[in-house]
């Protein structure tokens, strides 16, 4: 969700929020992390070459519906 892309040249930024769905005991919720991907375009097209993410907070504005979208 909220994809930013940045390109400089040969390299590209993609920085989202990464909705991680998690469950126990039968409960269902989501865990939201602060990615940022790096990638090098290459003669066989962009390569991921660095990953990180973060654990960030989340506000609920809504109870559970049982639906994660």
């Amino acid at each position: 969700t909220q994809v930013a892309t940045e390109t400089l040249g040969e390299v590209a930024r993609v920085g989202c929020p990464e909705n991680i769905p998690t469950g126990k005991d039968g409960d269902v919720g989501v865990a939201v992390a602060q990615a940022t991907n790096l990638f090098r375009k290459t003669p066989d097209g962009w390569r991921l070459f660095h990953h990180h993410a973060s654990s960030a907070p989340v506000h609920v504005t809504q109870p559970f519906s049982g639906i994660v979208q």
